[in-house]
């Protein structure tokens, strides 16, 4: 696996998913940028952030309660390129 992550797209894209859920008083976001050519996942991101070296505030975060697992967001992306690119017979 190759992390395709654009550093200036990631910070430009957290950003403007900040400013916006403050815009419309949203109580939180996220925010995925995929080439669709190649399904290389170019900036990935959620509001509120938090530190991930302190745990303990999680708990506290409305966006970590009751939500879909983000891994099963990316499953569902792989599985669709994989059809996509005839690499998977269902």
């Amino acid at each position: 696996m190759t992390l395709t992550i654009d550093s200036d797209l990631q910070f430009l894209t957290h950003e403007e998913l900040k400013v916006t859920i403050e815009k419309y008083n949203a109580k939180e976001g996220s925010a995925l940028i995929m080439d669709p050519k190649t399904g290389e996942i170019l900036a990935m991101t959620t509001y509120p952030d938090f530190d991930p070296n302190n745990i303990d505030q999680l708990g506290n975060i409305e966006y970590t309660k009751n939500k879909v697992d983000c891994k099963d967001c990316i499953d569902m992306i792989l599985f669709c390129k994989s059809i996509d690119k005839r690499t998977l017979k269902l």
